[in-house]
């Protein structure tokens, strides 16, 4: 989903009222496949002036490396020494994204980027969905629209 939502969020938006939310997933793709969700915005950039979308990227405070441990401890031994094999931290890597994104100065994107208090990479999805769709201006444009 996150790769998704990138894609459509930075190549494939071009109405000015629609939106794009980011799961929480979208943090791991950061570093996924050599870093690609970076490759893909800096290819966007350099063709476009403007992101005319509202992207909300949502993270666990607990997605970082240490959070990671903490969680696999429960975990069968094989996923404990996975999870320690490589250092992944999503908070850090989402803010990495969101401030390329605003290094752009581009005059249209609204980013919203909350790190949710003591959640952790499972607990965090619904969190970013629900924040996600209450800001969508798409979705605000739906109900609030005369019945």
């Amino acid at each position: 989903m996150a790769v998704l939502g990138g894609d459509v969020g930075v190549r494939r938006i071009s109405a000015p009222d629609r939106e794009s939310a980011a799961t929480r997933s979208a943090a791991h793709h950061y570093w996924w496949d050599d870093e690609v969700s970076f490759d893909l915005e800096r290819a966007y950039a350099e063709t476009h002036t403007d992101l005319r979308a509202g992207v909300f990227f949502g993270v666990g405070a607990n997605e970082t490396h240490e959070g990671r441990q903490r969680e696999a401890a429960n975990c069968p031994e094989d996923l404990r020494q996975k999870v320690a094999s490589r250092y992944i931290d999503m908070v850090d890597d989402t803010r990495r994204m969101v401030a390329r994104l605003e290094q752009r100065h581009c005059p249209n994107p609204q980013l919203s980027s909350p790190v949710f208090p003591d959640e952790f990479h499972v607990s965090v999805p619904q969190l970013t969905l629900s924040r996600a769709l209450r800001v969508s201006r798409a979705l605000r444009v739906l109900f609030d629209a005369p019945r």
